[in-house]
């Protein structure tokens, strides 16, 4: 169970470090490149910048996590990583104008 438990926490721990690197190293290319981002115009630099680092947050917590996966690291970084990764879902699950489900 400990490894499936490293593993998923490693794969959140990459999804969120590259998506908030790229958001906040290179924010101009995430909104012109990142799959329904252009959806959501005006773009803006600092609220980039802002995700990004978020983001970036997240996954040194995730990676903490991976890294020792005991109760009192584990549990913080899955309640911070559904407190984004929930309601962030349930936006573009339900503001897909122009966009298509794929």
């Amino acid at each position: 169970m400990n490894a499936i438990i490293r593993i998923a926490l490693a794969i959140l721990f990459l999804d969120n470090f590259v998506v908030g690197a790229w958001n906040a190293i290179w924010p101009a290319s995430f909104y012109a490149n990142f799959p329904t981002v252009d959806l959501t115009p005006p773009f803006s630099e600092h609220y980039a910048r802002d995700f990004g680092t978020t983001s970036l947050a997240i996954a040194l917590l995730l990676g903490i996590a991976a890294v020792k996966p005991k109760a009192h690291f584990v549990i913080p970084a899955a309640a911070a990583y559904s407190v984004f990764a929930l309601p962030h879902f349930f936006y573009h699950l339900t503001n897909m104008q122009g966009g298509d489900r794929g």
